[in-house]
């Protein structure tokens, strides 16, 4: 081992996150058979279908009726948003030296004296129900290396499971700090478990994510991390940062309209690139908005693979209800006039004869004076009011009957 280190190793639980270097790997996404590794990421011999034998490996994005005496069907990959994703299908075997390490990447744009953790998604193919004293389990190493130094863990052996279940390894999180010069590190994945029967895998979701001491965020005026308001509406808010390292002291909030992830520019408020954020809505549109902020070092800001970021407030702007009823409605005068409105959780009714914002439209015993145009506001489950809709109520006047009088005639008289 070289006498001055450029990585080092250790646990870390606690901190903030980045989100996945670029490098790391979900092998993408699409129709089945994914296309084939390149020969200096994996010497595996690659096969079309899940249908492998020992050496061999795919890229799906399911796994369903292969090997039917002992696989699971397995029906997505480890992210059920990912469509279609794919994953790496492996039948393993007995190659623990250096060349036979079944995968390997090489991780660049890493920055200097910066904290990442390793991670990995590993599924056992091998149902709980057909296992045995013979089975081999699936038993890797991961090694992350750089010239003059290797650090590794182990799965130790990873055990069957009665229905399809991808786990997250290292079980502790592995964690290396990369030395003042070092921007790339070597990822190789080993299998340590005898081929044979068992030791059939799925790898996805390998990942290296920049971390470091908590960062929080909170709204100014409560610590609850949610805010809900009506569509349409004009408020403002007052986002702020906590940032437990000094070492981290640039910041840059991002916005997540559904779409993913992004920078808001200074451009757009002077605060962006601060422990504070003031933020403006105006005439709110209907979604889900989610706000963090990244931090990094100093000088490392404008490389995504040097932040970590908070967890996320968020922004509910719910949609505004629509009211129903009746547009022309006629009453007789002296019945009851009752109008029903849908589409809301309750109502605020106003018009002639009505207090203001009556919860119904009912009125007994009616009068033309109560002929006129009467309007409904539904409010939904969150308070948000619709634009109100018109009724048109007409009530009829009573209808007075006379009778001419009687003129007696005589018998056979027309």
């Amino acid at each position: 081992m070289l006498a001055h280190m450029q990585v080092t190793a250790q646990n870390c639980t606690g901190g903030s996150f980045g989100d996945p270097v670029t490098g790391s790997e979900d092998f993408g996404s699409g129709s089945n058979p994914g296309a084939a590794l390149s020969t200096e990421q994996s010497n595996l011999t690659y096969q079309p279908d899940c249908n492998i034998s020992d050496t061999e490996y795919t890229i799906l994005n399911s796994v369903i009726g292969c090997h039917t005496e002992g696989w699971h069907n397995v029906l997505q990959d480890n992210t059920p948003d990912d469509v279609n994703g794919y994953m790496m299908v492996i039948n393993a075997t007995d190659r623990t030296d250096v060349s036979g390490t079944f995968y390997y990447k090489k991780i660049s744009g890493l920055c200097p004296n910066t904290t990442y953790s390793f991670s990995a998604y590993i599924l056992n193919l091998i149902r709980l129900d057909v296992d045995g004293p013979n089975a081999k389990h699936p038993d890797l190493t991961f090694s992350i290396e750089l010239p003059g130094e290797t650090l590794s863990t182990s799965t130790g052996k990873i055990g069957p499971t009665a229905k399809p279940e991808f786990h997250l390894y290292p079980t502790t999180p592995f964690c290396f700090t990369t030395g003042n010069n070092t921007t790339e590190v070597v990822l190789k994945i080993t299998n340590n478990a005898p081929g044979g029967v068992g030791n059939d895998l799925i790898l996805d979701d390998i990942s290296f994510r920049a971390v470091g001491s908590p960062t929080t965020v909170r709204f100014s005026t409560t610590t609850d991390t949610r805010q809900e308001i009506c569509a349409g509406e004009s408020t403002s808010y007052q986002l702020n940062a906590t940032v437990t390292d000094a070492a981290y002291q640039n910041y840059q909030w991002q916005v997540n309209r559904g779409t993913g992830w992004q920078d808001i520019s200074a451009a757009d408020n002077a605060t962006a690139n601060s422990k504070v954020f003031s933020l403006s809505i105006n005439n709110a549109v209907a979604g889900t908005y989610k706000y963090r902020v990244g931090v990094a070092q100093a000088g490392n800001l404008a490389s995504v693979n040097c932040r970590i970021y908070s967890e996320p407030l968020t922004i509910t702007v719910n949609p505004l209800p629509v009211a129903n009823a009746v547009d022309n409605i006629e009453f007789c005068e002296g019945e009851t006039i009752t109008v029903t409105a849908t589409g809301g959780v309750r109502y605020e009714w106003n018009g002639p004869g009505l207090p203001a914002n009556a919860p119904a439209l009912n009125i007994p015993n009616a009068t033309p004076a109560n002929s006129g145009i009467y309007t409904v506001t539904a409010v939904s489950d969150k308070g948000c009011p619709s634009i109100p809709k018109s009724v048109t109520v007409k009530v009829n006047p009573k209808v007075t009957a006379t009778i001419a009088a009687i003129q007696p005639i005589c018998e056979s008289d027309n």
